[in-house]
C-alpha cells in the first residue's frame, strides 16, 4: 500500500452541512414586458392618404434568468486526486444548499447512482421541503483528509477527520428538535474518470 497522502484543512475551509450521527449520517426530516411604442404616421404636406399600418411585434416579456450553479459548487481541478476531494466538498455543500432550499438537484449531480447514503440524504432534502421545516446549525468542517488505497477500480477512498455542530430542526408549528454534534472520522469513496461522484460514505470507522 502506498503511503497515504494527507491533506490538512486550515481555518479557511468552508463549513458545510452533513448531519452525522454515531454509526451513520443522521437522517433528518426535513431549501412584464415593456409597453409597445405608439406608431404615428410621419407628417406630410401632401393630400392625406390612408396610412399603411407598419408591421410590429409586441415587445417580448423578459425571461427570468436561471442560476446555473445555485449551490456554488466548485469546478473540478485537472488533477484527479484534487478533483476527487473537491467532489467531496461539493457533495456536502450541495447537501447544505438542499436542506436550506429544498432543491436536491445539486446533490444528485455529485451522487453515485448506487450510493445508499446519498439517496438517504436526498430523501431528507425532499422531506424537509415537504414539511416546510427550517434547519439551523449542523455545520460540518473537514480538518484532515487522507487519501487511501481503494480496492474498487476507478474509485478513490478518503479518510476524513471532521466535526459537526449541533443541528436544530424547527417544524412549521414551531416545535423544535435537535441532533447531536459529531467529532470523528469517516470514509468516503469517490468515482473518478469521466464523471466524479460520491459512491459511498461510512462513519463507523472508529467503532
Amino acid at each position: 500500500m502506498p503511503t497515504p497522502a494527507t491533506r490538512p484543512h486550515d481555518a479557511r475551509s468552508r463549513a458545510v452541512v452533513a448531519c452525522v450521527a454515531s454509526a451513520v449520517l443522521a437522517l433528518v426530516l426535513g431549501a412584464c414586458g415593456e409597453d409597445e411604442p405608439l406608431l404615428r404616421p410621419a407628417p406630410t404636406t401632401a393630400a392625406p392618404t390612408a396610412a399603411a399600418t407598419p408591421s410590429a411585434s409586441p415587445a417580448p416579456a423578459p425571461t427570468p434568468s436561471v442560476e446555473p450553479n445555485p449551490a456554488g459548487l466548485q469546478p473540478l481541478p485537472a488533477d484527479e486526486i484534487d478533483a476527487s476531494f473537491v467532489t467531496i466538498e461539493n457533495f456536502f455543500k450541495a447537501y447544505e444548499y438542499g436542506l436550506e432550499s429544498g432543491d436536491p438537484a445539486p446533490l444528485r449531480s455529485v451522487s453515485g447512482k448506487n450510493c445508499h447514503m446519498c439517496q438517504l440524504l436526498d430523501d431528507n432534502i425532499v422531506t424537509f421541503a415537504e414539511a416546510d421545516a427550517e434547519v439551523t446549525g449542523g455545520k460540518f468542517a473537514i480538518q484532515v483528509a487522507t487519501l487511501l488505497e481503494s480496492t474498487n477500480p476507478g474509485h478513490q477512498a478518503w479518510r476524513l477527520t471532521m466535526t459537526q455542530t449541533l443541528t436544530t430542526i424547527t417544524e412549521h408549528d414551531g416545535e423544535k428538535s435537535e441532533l447531536r454534534s459529531f467529532d470523528g472520522d469517516a470514509l468516503v469513496e469517490v468515482a473518478v474518470g469521466d464523471e466524479f461522484a460520491v459512491t459511498a460514505i461510512d462513519t463507523t470507522v472508529d467503532e
